[in-house]
């Protein structure tokens, strides 16, 4: 990928902006590097934002999930207000990663939610547990069982 170092991305060439890449390939084909770039939105003063997603992407999503807003917005570029951005889309995807504020409404979302959960050749139970307004509180593995049934005795899921 060609990557500026302080150039605006009004200098890139047109197939290699990150929004009309995303709009004409699809998320998938965009770099970390780019999906920072249009999260961010816009560089700053000698940084463009392709640099700012650069360095963003060489620490890590983990990494950056971590770190206190005062070290986010120490990270050359990001200000306070880019922090306070990559601080919200590392919660909101560690929110999705477990499953919180889900809501379930229909049972292919439960399939979605378990399926990576089912490996291995042994049968499994799992119990969800919803709020009143069908939000996701809880997925518990009960029991595990052997390659064809599980048997939970029904004090395990009540």
């Amino acid at each position: 990928m060609y990557k500026p170092k302080g150039k605006p991305l009004k200098d890139l060439p047109k197939g290699l902006l990150p929004r009309e890449k995303l709009e004409k390939l699809g998320a998938e084909s965009l770099t970390e590097e780019e999906l920072w770039a249009i999260i961010l939105g816009s560089g700053t003063k000698g940084f463009s934002v392709i640099d700012i997603g650069t360095k963003l992407a060489s620490i890590g999503f983990e990494n950056l999930a971590k770190l206190p807003l005062e070290e986010l917005s120490k990270i050359p570029g990001v200000g306070r207000v880019k922090a306070l951005t990559v601080k919200a889309v590392t919660e909101l995807c560690k929110r999705n990663k477990n499953g919180e504020n889900q809501k379930i409404t229909h049972p292919l979302q439960v399939v979605r939610l378990v399926s990576p959960l089912l490996k291995g050749k042994k049968e499994k139970l799992f119990v969800l547990t919803l709020s009143a307004g069908q939000r996701l509180l809880g997925l518990d593995l009960v029991a595990v069982g052997s390659l064809n049934t599980v048997y939970a005795p029904p004090r395990e899921v009540l």
